[in-house]
């Protein structure tokens, strides 16, 4: 069997460099036929984004999305809010993994499966570039675990369009609904 020898990191090394250059080493391999706005992949391409979020549309048999109703704390993003289900990617994450690990967390609930459905920068919030996937739900809401957020709810097309979400959740929908 052959032994690996493991890489050395430098001690001195800064951590916002060595992202900043894997960000620019994976920029070349992202499709920017995933982004909602050409602009998004502009700033993408030159690294015009925060942090790497995930959010998760999850679709029923009825072709409606769960979205949760954010708690009402001032210091959280869009608190009162409808939103997708997400976050933030922990250290060493890769996105899939992320994505999981959040709706677990969030309602209790393992994706059998998911696929990337787009990328978008949230220029409403704090510019994070977020990677979103799709992924079929068979549970209704009330058998789902509540554990962040105040609620959870199913909606349709129709149901978005006058709905209190949260802006570039929204926009997203929408883009869901219409392809």
């Amino acid at each position: 069997m052959k032994k690996f020898k493991p890489i050395e990191i430098p001690s001195d090394l800064n951590t916002d460099d060595y992202n900043r250059g894997i960000k620019k080493s994976l920029m070349n391999k992202c499709n920017p036929n995933l982004f909602i706005k050409n602009e998004d992949y502009n700033d993408y391409l030159s690294g015009k984004y925060n942090n790497e979020t995930v959010g998760v549309i999850l679709v029923n048999q009825c072709s409606r999305v769960l979205l949760n109703l954010r708690d009402l704390v001032p210091d959280i993003l869009y608190p009162g809010y409808w939103s997708i289900l997400g976050g933030h990617t922990e250290v060493g994450e890769s996105l899939e993994m992320a994505a999981i690990r959040e709706i677990k967390e969030e309602i209790g609930y393992s994706i059998p499966k998911m696929r990337v459905y787009a990328k978008t920068i949230d220029r409403a919030g704090q510019g994070d570039l977020v990677t979103l996937f799709i992924a079929e739900i068979d549970k209704r809401s009330e058998e789902l675990e509540l554990n962040e957020g105040r609620k959870l709810a199913y909606f349709s097309c129709q149901e978005i369009l006058h709905a209190h979400i949260t802006p570039y959740h929204k926009e997203v929908l929408l883009h869901f609904f219409n392809k």
